[in-house]
């Protein structure tokens, strides 16, 4: 049987400890470095935006991430490979794009539902001006 004085027990479990608070420091420093954006795509929302009250779909995307990051475009990916830009559609957005975002600030689009193709619709991203894209969940239409 090995017997271990308590020293070396110290200094093992000193070890130890610090590999383990060593590591987590570096995930912190890892995860502070770059933006993180989450976004979301809400295909029912009503709302008086457009003069009446109207069904509407909503892209979402708010900063999560310590860092600001700045977003140029909001739109959908579509199945047949192709990018629903609604900037180009009657659309409206809360703020300006291209929009800073600072920690937990957010930012939406609203589009008038009879104009977005559903059945295609993949998923909803926002597009950084550093041209990083976030992406929400996969959407699966009903």
């Amino acid at each position: 049987m090995i017997k271990f004085e308590a020293t070396t027990v110290l200094a093992l479990w000193g070890a130890i400890v610090s590999t383990v608070l060593a590591a987590i420091q570096v995930k912190q420093y890892l995860h502070g470095r770059k933006p993180h954006v989450q976004v979301s795509f809400h295909p029912n929302v009503l709302t008086p935006i457009f003069g009446d009250w109207a069904e509407c779909c909503e892209i979402h995307a708010v900063n999560v991430g310590s860092k600001p990051v700045t977003i140029e475009a909001l739109a959908l990916q579509l199945s047949d490979k192709t990018t629903f830009n609604p900037v180009r559609l009657e659309c409206y957005t809360r703020r300006d794009l291209p929009a800073t975002l600072t920690e937990s600030e957010a930012i939406s689009a609203f589009l008038k539902r009879d104009e977005v193709p559903m059945e295609k619709v993949m998923w909803a991203f926002a597009r950084g001006t550093d041209k990083r894209t976030y992406k929400s969940e996969r959407f699966k239409s009903e």
